[in-house]
């Protein structure tokens, strides 16, 4: 049952939408962070009798004086909001309640030959990341479609540029690999191709596509028909997709227009991402929190400043 009508209120108030809940002891501190699909399914589980059975979470749940929340857009929006709060923030029931599902990310390490790779560990270590994203299968399709396209290689091996290996794998017969392993591509010419893949990551198509056209027509003149159908094909996949999106900006500019709307009793605050010149999304982050006008300016700022705290937030420049 609820602890105090404070908390019933709020809960008879939350929204069938997806979104980060905070947890609050009677202090105001925040104690725990969580995301949901659904505030207004999730958050009074913890108050229900079956929670009390985790000695865990019937520890936190005694401590719960108040809650917020946050409403967003889709599951990502919640994954990538959630993560950026408990860095803020570090609630004690976080670490406490941690359990080992983690969310997969592209990344490109920091190798003399990079690879491409699904990784749930985001590490400061040089490498270039992207994700959190909700599907692993969205992740390891990206991998072979980028490493395959530019030849990238997704194998563990140790490639230094001085030690050679005695043969390429089947990756290199298939063309989906330019072996670094054995030496049959330099490191200046492999940076190229690793530039490419992070130009798609970043949303910048344009370069990807003329490389495809480029491979298209080599594959045409060569008389291989059924590759130069196949890229034609990612062409018009890549040109379709972008054609969707709206042209705001100078081609290669990349940043982030942020805005807010508020009334007395909630926030709204509009992140709309534009990369190559062209708006690629937006995404909504409505704040359940009474305000006074001159509060406006500060929730801004507050906002920027956790967003951008998570560097894979950063637009490319």
């Amino acid at each position: 049952m609820p602890q105090s009508e404070t908390i019933a209120a709020k809960l008879r108030e939350l929204p069938d939408s997806p979104g980060v809940y905070q947890l609050k002891d009677k202090r105001g501190r925040i104690i725990y962070i969580g995301k949901a699909l659904s505030l207004k399914n999730r958050v009074p589980t913890y108050f229900h009798q079956s929670a009390h059975n985790d000695p865990r979470i019937s520890h936190l749940v005694r401590r719960i004086a108040d809650l917020d929340w946050i409403v967003v857009q889709s599951e990502l929006d919640a994954l990538m909001l959630e993560s950026s709060l408990v860095r803020q923030w570090q609630p004690m029931y976080n670490t406490m309640l941690k359990d080992d599902k983690s969310y997969p990310y592209v990344k490109i390490t920091a190798e003399p030959f990079p690879r491409v790779m699904l990784t749930r560990r985001y590490v400061q270590d040089g490498g270039r990341y992207w994700g959190p994203m909700t599907s692993v299968a969205q992740v390891r399709s990206a991998v072979r479609f980028i490493a395959g396209l530019f030849q990238l290689r997704t194998c563990k091996l140790t490639i230094d540029g001085e030690k050679k290996y005695h043969k390429p794998c089947l990756d290199y017969h298939l063309k989906l690999c330019s072996a670094p392993c054995v030496g049959y591509i330099g490191r200046e010419e492999y940076a190229k191709l690793v530039g490419y893949a992070q130009d798609f990551f970043n949303g910048n198509y344009g370069r990807v596509v003329d490389e495809v056209k480029q491979r298209m027509w080599e594959a045409s003149e060569l008389k291989q028909y059924e590759a130069a159908a196949r890229y034609r094909d990612l062409i018009a996949a890549a040109e379709k997709s972008v054609a969707r999106q709206r042209v705001i900006g100078r081609p290669g500019e990349n940043l982030d227009v942020v805005g807010l709307a508020h009334s007395k009793d909630r926030a709204c605050v509009l992140l709309m991402p534009v990369r190559d010149g062209r708006l690629i999304g937006d995404r909504k982050f409505i704040l359940n929190h009474r305000m006074e006008d001159t509060e406006g300016n500060d929730v801004l700022a507050g906002f920027i400043k956790l967003h951008y705290a998570n560097p894979l937030n950063v637009p490319p420049e």
